[in-house]
């Protein structure tokens, strides 16, 4: 019998370690949206942070409003996509590895 109980207390103590985890995530995510917030889960939080920008989440399932935030900017406009390698990167290679230099383009 208390081999039983054992595992249960187990089980629930990692849930509830889980889900404080995904609410602590969710708090700094949500950080630049709504500022300093305490208590509330993760998908409170997310939702709330995608109401103030305006979204419209008629429809939409609570899992995906984590991915949502993470494309729009905390101004509330669509973020910018960004790109692996600059001209500056490349400037900077040449100036760590002038052999570089003697490399041809195709």
């Amino acid at each position: 019998m208390r081999y039983g109980l054992d595992e249960l207390t187990e089980t629930l103590t990692k849930a509830a370690m889980a889900k404080a985890l995904e609410a602590e995530t969710a708090r700094r995510e949500v950080l630049p949206f709504l500022g300093e917030t305490f208590g509330g889960d993760a998908e409170a939080l997310y939702k709330e942070a995608l109401e103030s920008c305006g979204v419209d989440l008629a429809g939409i399932p609570p899992d995906h409003y984590r991915s949502m935030l993470r494309l729009i900017t905390p101004s509330g406009e669509l973020a910018k996509p960004s790109f692996a390698q600059d001209s500056a990167a490349r400037k900077t290679l040449a100036a760590q590895c002038p052999a570089t230099s003697r490399i041809r383009k195709a």
